[in-house]
C-alpha cells in the first residue's frame, strides 16, 4: 500500500467513525471521485472535533489557525506531513477546489466555540447552516471539475441550514450543542422554556414546540432545495446525495411529535443506504 493509499484509507476510517451518514453517501459517490469525498469529509471531522478536545476557546481557535495555515501552504505547493492534508492536495490539484470555501468552513468552526445564546432563530440556523453549507459547496465544485464559478450557493446554504439543524436537533440529548446551546431566545420566549441548561429536560412540551417550529422551517426549505435541484446539472446533484436522509430524519421527528429524546429519534435509520441509493439512482431528493 502506497503512502497516498494509506493516507485515504485514514481518512475514511475517521469519517466511519465519527459521522456514519456521511460514510455512507460517500461510498454511494463515484468510484472517481471517493478519495477526494472522503478526503473533504474527513477534514469536516476533524474540524468539527475541536470544540470537544479543547478546555477553553482560545485553544480551539489555535488548533483551526493551524488548520487555516496549511491549507494556505497547501495551495503553495508546501503541503503539511498528515493524512487529511496529503489527501486534499491531490483533490484540491485535481478538482481545482477554492480555498475560499475551506476558510468559511473554518470560519464556521471558530463560531462554534463562542457561547452566547442565539437570539433569534435566523441566528441559530445561519450558525448551523454554515458549519455544512461550505461542505455542500466543496463538494459541488469536486463534481463539477474546475468549474466552481457554476455552483449554486443558495442550494449549498439551504441544505446546509436543513442538514445543519437536523443534526443539531438529534444531537440535542447528547450535549453535542452544550456549549452554543441551540435553542434561540426568540422561540423560548414564545413557548416560555427555562434555558437554564438542567431545567430544559424538564420542561419536554416545550422543548417540542420549539423543535416542531424549527422542523416546519425545514420542511418549507426541503421544498424550496428541491426546486432548487430541479434546475442544477447532474454533476452538481451529485453533491446533494445526503439530503433524502435529511428528509427521513425529518419525518420520523415529526411523526414522534419532535420528542428529541425519543428512541426512534435517536437511532440510525436502518434503510438509510437503501434509499439514498434509489434516489441518488434516480437523481431525486
Amino acid at each position: 500500500m502506497t503512502q497516498l493509499e494509506q493516507d485515504y484509507e485514514y481518512c475514511m476510517t475517521l469519517v466511519r467513525q465519527s459521522d456514519s451518514d456521511r460514510f455512507v453517501t460517500g461510498l454511494l459517490a463515484p468510484e472517481k471521485y471517493q478519495s477526494a469525498v472522503f478526503a473533504l469529509y474527513a477534514l469536516r471531522c476533524e474540524l468539527a472535533k475541536t470544540q470537544s478536545v479543547v478546555t477553553e476557546p482560545l485553544l480551539g481557535k489555535i488548533r483551526l489557525q493551524w488548520w487555516r495555515d496549511a491549507l494556505e501552504k497547501l495551495y503553495q505547493g508546501d503541503v503539511t506531513e498528515q493524512p487529511i492534508l496529503s489527501a486534499l492536495a491531490v483533490a484540491v490539484r485535481d478538482y481545482k477546489l477554492e480555498l475560499s470555501a475551506f476558510e468559511r468552513l473554518i470560519v464556521a468552526y471558530e463560531a462554534d466555540l463562542e457561547e452566547d445564546i442565539f437570539q433569534t432563530t435566523s441566528d441559530m440556523l445561519v450558525f448551523v447552516q454554515e458549519k455544512e453549507a461550505a461542505l455542500f459547496a466543496l463538494e459541488a465544485q469536486l463534481f463539477l471539475e474546475g468549474q466552481a464559478q457554476d455552483i449554486s450557493w443558495e442550494m449549498a446554504e439551504k441544505a446546509g441550514r436543513i442538514w445543519g439543524a437536523i443534526s443539531a436537533m438529534r444531537g440535542f440529548p447528547k450535549g453535542v450543542h452544550a456549549e452554543r446551546f441551540i435553542v434561540p431566545l426568540d422561540l423560548a420566549e414564545k413557548h416560555h422554556l427555562e434555558l437554564e441548561k438542567k431545567l430544559v429536560p424538564l420542561q419536554s412540551a416545550r422543548l417540542e414546540a420549539v423543535f416542531q417550529e424549527i422542523g416546519t422551517i425545514l420542511t418549507d426549505e426541503y421544498q424550496e432545495c428541491k426546486q432548487l435541484y430541479a434546475t442544477m446539472s447532474a454533476p452538481e446533484k451529485q453533491a446533494y446525495r445526503l439530503l433524502p436522509l435529511a428528509a427521513k430524519y425529518l419525518q420520523i421527528m415529526k411523526k414522534k411529535e419532535y420528542d428529541v429524546f425519543s428512541e426512534k429519534v435517536q437511532m440510525t435509520y436502518p434503510f438509510r443506504a437503501i434509499i439514498l441509493w434509489a434516489k441518488y439512482k434516480l437523481r431525486r431528493l
